[in-house]
């Protein structure tokens, strides 16, 4: 890893996105959350995103895997968690899911996450 312990990246963490089957590659998931962070109105290009993916979650409890989205520019995440109020309004078909996906009963929503990663 290229990081050393005392830079803080720039990352996203999504809630509540229903998996999809074509969602088991980081170019896919990548797709998705450009398209999620464009409905919100945020400005964001495909390469201000350096990788995205799904993680585990420790408590399941029946919702999806979040996503992680780690950002090359700062400011592209900034523009995304200035906007985090848009993303519940979301229409899950204009973002490539599904029409009966329901985003409001997974209650979709943005975390930044922010903390040294050790080398």
């Amino acid at each position: 890893m290229l990081l050393t312990k005392s830079t803080v990246p720039s990352i996203v963490k999504i809630r509540g996105a229903p998996e999809r089957m074509q969602d088991k590659f980081a170019a896919s998931i990548s797709k998705l959350s450009l398209n999620i962070f464009k409905e919100m109105r945020a400005e964001v290009s495909m390469y201000d995103i350096d990788n995205a993916h799904h993680v585990p979650s420790r408590n399941n409890n029946g919702q999806p895997k979040p996503i992680v989205c780690r950002f090359v520019r700062r400011l592209a995440k900034e523009s995304i968690m200035n906007h985090r109020k848009n993303a519940c309004k979301l229409n899950p078909a204009s973002v490539g899911l599904p029409e009966d996906a329901s985003l409001k009963g997974h209650g979709l929503g943005l975390r930044m996450l922010t903390w040294p990663i050790e080398t």
